[in-house]
């Protein structure tokens, strides 16, 4: 079994906090304000993020960034 890339567990852990919060992939755009190819291919675990993107997401989530990528 190989180890999840950073990548998919970004991914992995939008998705789910967008599930926690009960939010369609549209509302959690306007939410974060980031677009819907963006956010398929971030879910996905195919999006490769800048430094300051993940800074982005994670503060718009109200998280630090390294809770996004454990």
């Amino acid at each position: 079994m190989r180890p999840a890339t950073s990548a998919a567990r970004l991914g992995r852990n939008v998705h789910r906090w967008r599930l926690q919060h009960c939010m369609t992939k549209a509302e959690f755009c306007n939410y974060a304000i980031v677009s819907r190819p963006f956010l398929d291919a971030m879910e996905s675990g195919r999006s490769n993020i800048t430094l300051d993107y993940l800074v982005y997401i994670a503060r718009s989530l109200g998280m630090e960034p390294w809770e996004l990528i454990r």
